[in-house]
């Protein structure tokens, strides 16, 4: 599936962008749920 048209480009680049934001905040939140005692989860 061949497109001449940027766009294709451009969603790859929100993508990694959108992934590299979600695994930012997946290890933030681990590193939260860390810092708190065992039993407190949100």
């Amino acid at each position: 599936l061949q497109s001449t048209e940027p766009v294709p480009c451009y969603n790859r680049f929100q993508g990694m962008r959108a992934q590299a934001g979600l695994a930012q905040a997946v290890t933030l939140k681990r590193k939260q749920r860390q810092a708190q005692p065992q039993g407190y989860i949100k």
